[in-house]
């Protein structure tokens, strides 16, 4: 399964028998960085610091989003879609217990 995502990120979702990739262009992260609604100084990435700016990315996703539970961004965003299947709406591929 394939999906794109047709937003300024332009990023590719899939996903194999094993797992789930997620590829996100570093031209569409910086044009996104730059178009960003809270970016109102108007920063921009330097030119030829695309490779500095994705390893950037990259430690910054991977760093405590949540000071209580020290999840990085990427658990707290997984969290955050988990919520929708919790809710109970999923039952095609989750198993609820009926007790609660």
């Amino acid at each position: 399964m394939k999906i794109e995502d047709k937003n300024i990120t332009g990023f590719t979702v899939r996903s194999t028998n094993e797992k789930v990739i997620i590829e996100m262009p570093i031209s569409n992260l910086v044009r996104g960085f730059n178009a960003s609604p809270n970016n109102w100084n108007e920063a921009k990435i330097r030119r030829g610091k695309r490779k500095e700016f994705a390893k950037w990315l990259i430690e910054n996703l991977l760093d405590e989003a949540d000071t209580e539970s020290g999840d990085n961004f990427i658990v707290t965003m997984l969290d955050s879609v988990y919520e929708r299947a919790f809710e109970g709406a999923e039952d095609e591929f989750v198993k609820y217990n009926d007790e609660y």
